[in-house]
């Protein structure tokens, strides 16, 4: 996985006394995966070049007031981002009249999503140039943010800068990140999209209620997929939900290949679905709806006839693992059997004491691992490949998609998934 780094270099010039912004001023350079982000094409100085002119103190603060919800708060829907995301996990949040490149932060609870676009404006005087997506490991984040953080505050010791904010916010993060009840609290607050302290109590309180029902790993979803200033309404749906009357199911038993657990979640879920098409004797056309209903243990009628439209999709298990209520909520047949897909990829990967399994729309790495594993049971790369021919025009996606019994959108993520088409192509969120 990607590495992240933070270079720092002080620029000279600094005037005793003037504050922490200006003492702190240098070229600072990011790189991601060897791809430089702060790539520069400067107008005023007339140069091209792979640092930034900023200063350091306003990114630390940012970062160490941000850390929690960088860390742990996964993106919403392109339409939901809304300012208190963007101020949270996009880089130019750091304000301070500096022009910082168009980078941001998104977390999947594994691993850190980094997304950088080029300046928009042609006439700028600074533009950065860079457009990349990468995804790094935790550690490497954390590790990098700690350095840069730590660097700042040294430099401000040795300049004999008097501050207060950033020290002792980075003092009290450091204490809470140490304390386990303490890191609980924040990571449930980043999850429900709060920063610390801020999350009312009686949701905290909703969430651990939930917990004890549904099971730890179920609450985290349901969080992360109600997250927002409407997250206690958005439980309460989800709670009604699961009183529906649902469908009852005898899930297929788990008796399939775990993936490689190094791989990103989305090579997992594909791996695992390879795994279960020659665990189940699925050969590599398509999954018909009698297949795939006596896999769920239900019949094929639950493929044809539209659900509810809850927020979320639930297995609720009762007695053994195998036996639960199916809550579906998609609206259409092709919708409604990548459902029924995600389903038996959540019982795949849960443990027994998972009392319900919940399919969302969130962008978190369990998440991710049911639409990878959904894509690869219901449409096999090979089998589409086969059938495309290289053609990937509009029209012949449309073709696959009803062969494969699947959305046209299953089909272009999982091309794009795979590198057999741009990422752009699939118009992803």
């Amino acid at each position: 996985m990607s590495e992240l780094s933070i270079n720092t270099s002080w620029l000279p010039g600094y005037a005793s006394g003037s504050g922490p912004v200006p003492a702190t001023e240098a070229e600072i350079g990011i790189v991601c995966s060897g791809r430089v982000l702060t790539h520069i094409d400067d107008s005023w100085s007339k140069s091209v070049r792979d640092v930034a002119r900023i200063s350091a103190y306003p990114m630390a603060l940012w970062l160490a007031a941000s850390w929690w919800r960088l860390r742990w708060e996964a993106r919403p829907k392109r339409e939901n981002l809304d300012l208190s995301w963007r101020m949270s996990h996009e880089l130019p949040a750091a304000g301070h009249g500096y022009t910082w490149p168009a980078i941001s932060f998104e977390s999947d609870g594994e691993s850190i999503g980094i997304r950088s676009r080029p300046s928009d404006g042609p006439h700028e005087p600074v533009r950065y140039l860079t457009a990349f997506d990468s995804w790094i490991d935790t550690a490497s984040f954390e590790r990098e943010v700690d350095a840069f953080v730590e660097l700042v505050l040294a430099r401000l010791d040795a300049t004999k800068v008097r501050e207060e904010q950033l020290c002792s916010l980075w003092r009290e993060l450091r204490q809470e990140r140490t304390d386990p009840q303490a890191s609980n609290v924040r990571r449930l607050e980043a999850r429900l999209g709060f920063d610390p302290d801020e999350a009312p109590e009686e949701l905290l309180d909703r969430v651990d209620k939930l917990a004890s029902r549904a099971g730890e790993v179920a609450a985290g979803e349901i969080s992360i997929a109600c997250a927002g200033p409407n997250a206690q309404h958005g439980i309460q749906e989800v709670e009604d939900f699961a009183g529906s009357a649902g469908i009852d199911a005898h899930i297929r038993p788990n008796a399939v290949a775990a993936p490689d657990p190094a791989a990103t979640p989305g090579q997992r879920g594909f791996e695992l679905a390879r795994n279960a098409r020659r665990a189940w004797g699925l050969g590599t056309g398509p999954v018909s709806n009698e297949t795939l209903g006596e896999l769920l243990g239900i019949g094929v009628g639950a493929f044809r006839d539209p659900a509810s439209g809850g927020r979320v999709a639930l297995a609720i298990r009762h007695g053994r693992p195998d036996h639960a209520k199916l809550l579906f909520r998609k609206r259409n047949e092709p919708g409604l059997r990548f459902e029924g897909a995600r389903f038996l990829a959540a019982h795949i990967t849960a443990s027994d004491s998972d009392r319900w399994l919940a399919a969302t729309d969130a962008f978190t790495a369990r998440q991710k691992e049911q639409r990878g594993f959904a894509a690869e049971l219901l449409c096999p790369i090979e089998s589409l490949d086969d059938r495309l021919k290289g053609d990937y025009s509009e029209s012949a996606m449309e073709d696959a998609a009803d062969a494969f019994n699947v959305s046209e959108r299953v089909v272009a993520s999982h091309l794009a998934n795979r590198e057999k088409i741009p990422r752009e192509w699939a118009n992803f969120d």
